[in-house]
């Protein structure tokens, strides 16, 4: 009775057990599978070539002057995107889904940047945002934490003049309402 207890139990762990023969997921196809580039029908652009990105996170056509560092690539509970203007102008968006609150996320990030070594203030609420000002050798920014629903944001912008960010954010459509400030002062 005990040997067939333990190989029931032994052929159920076998059966419920994925096949680890393979080191690659079963998902993911091989490079075998992939097209060549030259057999592709698209030729990867260029993240300064970039005028639109349309996603189910958010959608912008690009204002004169403004690029995207590198293209955007969306997953499935997440998106990031850089943009930049001229040398010294970064917004850097980050949209997910998230079940916890703006604040705690706001307070994670100001800890994970302090380790890196930023000064970061501690968090405070303004116009419906945890907001955080930020600097590290002489160049300074600051930080939105929003949320909605289960969607959340963080807006960290990098500039000598931060108002120089608003005509990107004027232009910024996300999919959950009040994530990302409209202006920034």
């Amino acid at each position: 009775m005990r040997f067939t207890a333990v190989s029931i139990l032994f052929l159920l762990f076998i059966m419920a057990c994925p096949n680890t023969s393979d080191a690659r997921p079963v998902h993911i196809p091989s490079s075998r599978h992939l097209k060549r580039h030259s057999e592709q029908n698209t030729v990867p652009q260029q993240a300064a070539n970039i005028k639109e990105v349309q996603n189910s996170f958010f959608s912008i056509t690009l204002p004169e002057g403004w690029k995207l560092e590198k293209p955007v690539v969306p997953a499935g509970d997440r998106v990031s995107a850089v943009f930049m203007k001229g040398d010294f102008t970064r917004v850097a968006l980050n949209i997910f889904k998230i079940p916890f609150t703006k604040e705690l996320m706001a307070e994670k990030t100001a800890e994970n940047m302090r380790k890196r070594g930023m000064e970061v203030s501690e968090p405070v609420e303004k116009d419906g945002f945890s907001v955080v000002d930020i600097s590290k050798n002489g160049v300074s920014g600051k930080g939105w934490f929003g949320k909605n629903g289960g969607t959340g944001a963080s807006t960290v912008i990098f500039a000598p003049d931060l108002t120089e960010a608003n005509e990107l954010l004027q232009c910024l459509k996300t999919s959950a309402p009040h994530i990302v400030p409209e202006r920034v002062e």
